[in-house]
């Protein structure tokens, strides 16, 4: 159900006389900045960031929180946490990782509840190396050089002047900078040339011709290859606008033929969604504020059905640079001056990375473009001078299409209604039975919930069972007694209750979208997609594929890895428990050798018992006894594991791996522990207490002390010093290269 949040008000200024009044449509972008892009597998991963507004009036995020994950192969989610975001929305952890964790890449990943009313690519994603190398670009020209090319509307037309965007990469996706590139035709003349930039952009402004084919031509350093371009068609719908000041001038192209009914619709983070009325064939169109960022124009038939889009920035330029002061020092702080721009209430942002790392991002790639666009086309990279970069940038966006939401459903939906609230407060909600067996819910009463760790207390009244209780920030861990009373009197009474289970957004990662190509190590398991690169504008289709899914899922239910809920278990046809656990990643049922230990920690010769074992070992910490086994909220005895490995699977709800932090919880386990729970249990014992202890998900108690000064690496070396600055008037990325050497200067 969705809710109105009070806080998002139409705009009240009129565009002008030919537009509709505007319609906001805000929601928060999250901005991922990781001190280093790599650790080793059980080592931690340190990262600032920033949850931020980006509109006219504000910076600063609604939430109070976000949730940061890493995400790893076939989209399972290895570590989440929730973090607090309630200082002017700045945050700074360290994400944990376990030692059994595959090598390879991953991906961290943040957004806010409130950011789950949109597109989930429009989360923060930024990938991370564990236990291997991070990616360097080398620029080596070889056979697998590519060439990726994007012209609006996907084809060229025939007789209209227009723009070929070419972009040379490498066989790992880095740009190929200042190399010579001839577009050339089927009868093989050369029609034009033109130089790749920084980031590998080249651009060619011809005529296409009827009846004529057309090819990109690379020859360097003995590797000679021909690229194919679009088609040439006879004409189709495009959008061809350009932005000044508040101002926007726009020409639309075949849409008085092709398009019945024509909508055009303008789009910015300060101003919202506007829609221009009766749009002519061109002509200009004056916003209330002038636009921060890219504005997006969409046409649209009768039905709202998108034909056409382009996305531009308005003219603006920043002679921002960053310099710093004196010689560079190992392992000492990096002084640095930002000139050219007020920093003044703005939030800045530094961080040290090598020079050549492929991922290397900023924060005007996160929080502009990588939040609300995709592309097929590399956004261009951090090191390219400014000038070339804003025109680089400006080819990528007006041949990327828009996504943080459908056109369609903002203009049609109560843009001030969501289904998501921006999340103010933590809360505990849940439901209380008077009958458990038939669930049958508690009509009247009170609840009390009382956290264990810091003794703060919260209490709410019952609505047919149901209850939200807003609590105080409590951490990871803490764990809170209910208490339902009853009567007038409020007397304590033993009743069943049920927590809300969490959901999260599925974590489904386009790889192709920060990863272009896969030949980066030889250990690295990942497996990337690529694109033709091609931007071809389709009809609306219905699509059956794993990619497009945006399903809510469980609060443990990781997407298989180290759960198996009772769809799994039906659809994976296993037999008995012990087929479960052995299909669990880092687990395997064994037997227990004389020369191993024993329940009681001695050599006992001639037991013959199965245990759990992870692929760890057992716990350095010593005194583990392998895997715990927990069913129904009770810990197995190991000498009886073998009774319940053959346990039916049929009679298994859910089978759970836990990590040695949560096992300690459940089991007082330092090796893991498996948690089961079966379909049909009935306690054989009768519950003392009158209320239910729960553990919800708190708070990540991780906080670092922020990054504003990075130290200087003491390895030799190329590095480069990035320097983020988030303020009203926008986002500026600046940056920076240096190198370290014996003496660091």
């Amino acid at each position: 159900m969705k809710t109105p949040f009070a806080l998002f008000i139409s705009l009240s200024a009129l565009l002008s006389a030919s537009a509709q009044e505007p319609t906001d449509f805000r929601t928060e972008q999250v901005f991922l900045a990781p001190r280093s892009l790599s650790c080793a597998p059980g080592d931690s991963l340190f990262v600032d960031g920033m949850v931020t507004c980006m509109a006219a009036d504000r910076l600063e995020p609604y939430s109070r929180y976000l949730y940061l994950e890493l995400i790893g192969d076939n989209d399972s989610v290895y570590v989440r946490q929730k973090l607090s975001c309630a200082d002017g929305g700045r945050f700074s952890t360290a994400v944990l990782t376990e030692p059994d964790m595959p090598k390879g890449v991953y991906y961290l990943r943040g957004y806010t509840r409130f950011m789950r009313n949109f597109d989930t690519r429009a989360f923060a994603l930024q990938p991370v190396a564990v236990g291997i190398d991070i990616p360097a670009a080398d620029y080596t020209v070889d056979d697998d050089v590519d060439c990726r090319f994007s012209v609006f509307g996907g084809t060229l037309r025939q007789g209209q002047p227009q723009r070929l965007t070419a972009v040379l990469s490498n066989y790992a996706g880095q740009p190929l900078a200042f190399r010579q590139l001839f577009l050339t035709d089927n009868k093989g003349d050369t029609v034009s040339s033109a130089m790749t930039s920084r980031a590998g952009y080249a651009f060619f402004d011809f005529v296409p011709a009827k009846g004529r084919s057309y090819s990109v031509r690379f020859s360097d350093e003995g590797i000679s290859k021909s690229f194919k371009a679009p088609e040439v068609t006879p004409s189709t719908v495009s959008i061809k606008a350009a932005a000044s000041g508040n101002r926007i001038i726009f020409e639309l192209s075949d849409a008085a033929a092709k398009v019945k009914d024509r909508r055009l619709y303008v789009h910015d983070r300060n101003n919202g969604i506007s829609e221009v009325i009766s749009p002519a064939a061109s002509g200009n169109i004056t916003l209330p504020n002038a636009p921060k960022g890219p504005v997006t124009l969409f046409l649209t038939d009768g039905a709202l059905q998108t034909r056409a889009e382009t996305s531009i920035l308005p003219r603006s330029r920043r002679d921002a640079s960053v310099t710093t002061d004196g010689p560079l020092q190992a392992g000492k702080t990096i002084d640095f001056k930002i000139s050219g721009i007020d920093t003044t209430d703005c939030r800045v942002f530094a961080r040290i990375v090598p020079d050549n790392a492929l991922w290397n991002s900023q924060a005007d790639q996160q929080l502009v473009y990588a939040s609300d666009f995709t592309s097929a086309l590399p956004f261009p990279g951090v090191d390219t001078d400014p000038d070339s970069r804003q025109a680089d940038i400006a080819s990528w966006l007006e041949n990327a299409r828009f996504t943080r939401f459908r056109l369609r459903d903002a203009v049609l939906n109560d843009s001030t209604v969501y289904e998501y609230y921006p999340e103010f407060n933590m809360e505990i909600s849940g439901t209380v039975f008077d009958d458990m067996n038939n669930l049958h819910p508690m009509k009247q009463g009170r609840i009390v919930a009382f956290n264990n760790t810091t003794n703060a207390v919260s209490d709410s009244t019952l609505t047919d069972g149901r209850f939200r209780l807003a609590v105080d920030d409590f951490a990871e861990g803490d764990a809170f007694f209910l208490q339902s009373l009853q009567g007038k009197k409020n007397d304590p009474v033993a009743r069943g209750i049920i927590l809300d289970d969490e959901s999260f957004p599925a974590a489904v990662i386009d790889r192709r979208r920060l990863i272009t190509r896969g030949r980066y190590a030889d250990d690295i398991s990942t497996s990337i997609g690529e694109s033709s690169g091609t931007v071809h504008d389709l009809p609306d289709v219905t699509v059956k594929a794993r990619v497009i899914q945006k399903s809510e899922v469980p609060t443990k239910a990781h997407y298989e890895v180290k759960m198996k809920t009772r769809e799994t278990i039906e659809r994976r046809g296993y037999l008995t428990l012990r087929d479960i656990i052995n299909d669990m990643p880092m687990l395997k049922i064994v037997k227990l050798q004389d020369s191993e230990f024993t329940p009681n920690g001695t050599i006992d010769k001639g037991l013959d018992f199965e245990v759990i074992r992870s692929s760890r070992g057992i716990s350095v910490h010593g005194g583990g006894n392998g895997v715990a086994l927990v069913i129904d909220g009770v810990k197995i005895d190991i000498e009886n594991y073998g009774l319940w490995f053959d346990w039916p699977a049929f009679d298994i709800e859910s089978v759970e791996q836990v990590s040695i932090g949560e096992s300690l919880m459940y089991a007082k386990s330092l090796d893991g522990a498996v948690i089961v729970k079966t379909r049909k249990w009935e306690p054989g014992k009768p519950i003392q207490s009158k209320g239910t202890i729960v553990r919800p998900m708190g708070l990540s108690n991780i906080a670092l002390a922020s990054n504003e000064k990075p130290i200087v690496p003491t390895k030799e070396g190329d590095y480069r010093l990035m320097v983020d600055i988030i303020g009203f008037d926008g986002v500026t990325s600046l940056s920076r290269p240096f190198t370290v050497s014996g003496s660091a200067k």
